[in-house]
């Protein structure tokens, strides 16, 4: 048998890169993508974040709100009750002649301060479960139709 030398030979595609330097200069632009991708991602993340904070923060101001209004609303409600008391009480009196007219007026006056200041509460309230339904979020579309509904409705009350 004879003695054979077999010589393999593998070009690479890379291998005239090399010379020239451009393959590491390729390796450290795809370093500076990959670098660059990582950075685009932790500033998405970090707003999102934020964002999911600045709704929680929104709905436990707006949780807080209702409540505050709710528990207002249960004292101004015992406010009128008591003074309607009063106020039948104010006008017994001033039948049997014990006190002055213009005390059952001032007692009058109280009442409907109160009333008013539970009206007020009533439309706090109202805004108050709004503000919570859209923190959490909710909310409706206001379409071309209502907006010209509203627009009417606009103009039938100015006139």
């Amino acid at each position: 048998m004879g003695n054979k030398v077999t010589i393999l030979q593998i070009n690479f595609p890379m291998g005239s890169s090399r010379r020239n330097g451009s393959a590491p200069r390729e390796l450290g632009k795809v370093d500076a993508e990959v670098a660059q991708a990582r950075g685009t991602n932790a500033e998405a993340l970090a707003a999102y974040r934020k964002a999911v904070l600045k709704a929680a923060e929104d709905v436990e101001n707006a949780l807080i709100n209702l409540s505050q209004t709710e528990a207002n609303a249960v004292e101004l409600r015992e406010e009128v009750e008591a003074l309607k008391r009063s106020q039948e009480l104010s006008r017994k009196a001033y039948e049997a002649g014990s006190i002055a007219l213009t005390d059952v007026l001032d007692t009058d006056r109280e009442l409907l301060t109160a009333q008013d200041q539970l009206e007020l509460n009533r439309a706090d309230a109202a805004r108050a479960a709004v503000s919570v339904y859209r923190a959490l979020g909710g909310g409706w579309k206001v379409t071309k139709d209502a907006g010209q509904v509203r627009a009417r409705a606009t103009t039938d009350t100015s006139g």
